[in-house]
């Protein structure tokens, strides 16, 4: 019988509640290693992209967001840093090692005046810091040129 070789899969914010529950319902054939604060810092690039080189990953799962909504108000510019920049950061590291980059996003980069469910081709109107700055990481993942995502 050939032997199987598990999928690698860095898991970024993995202390928070998506991320907990990935860990959860993950399949027995991925090896998963986990990232967050304060060890890996999703604002450092030189780090994340030395971090990756390093690891080598299949898969890049990205859970880690700055999610306090009224948070992002006050603190936009942290914000933009951690749901803008970051995520740009990860799939340039993703580019650069040939992996899967695999980010989540929020409906709050709509409107949310739309009656049936927002797709990918619907046109993002945030209507708060935190779906610009969601938004933002989502153009930088774009502008990375990712093969894979």
């Amino acid at each position: 019988m050939p032997e199987t070789k598990n999928k690698l899969v860095v898991l970024i914010g993995a202390n928070g509640m998506l991320a907990r529950m990935v860990l959860e319902k993950a399949p027995a054939e991925y090896a998963i290693i986990p990232f967050d604060l304060p060890v890996f810092d999703i604002t450092d690039r030189e780090k994340i992209l030395a971090k990756m080189a390093a690891i080598k990953p299949d898969v890049i799962l990205n859970c880690a967001a700055f999610t306090n909504v009224d948070g992002c108000e006050s603190e936009e510019a942290l914000a933009t840093r951690v749901n803008g920049d970051g995520p740009g950061y990860l799939a340039a590291a993703a580019k650069e090692t040939g992996a899967t980059l695999v980010h989540i996003s929020t409906d709050y980069v709509f409107d949310g005046c739309k009656r049936e469910p927002y797709t990918e081709d619907d046109l993002p109107d945030p209507q708060s810091a935190y779906g610009r700055t969601k938004l933002v990481g989502e153009q930088a993942i774009l502008d990375s040129g990712p093969e894979k995502f």
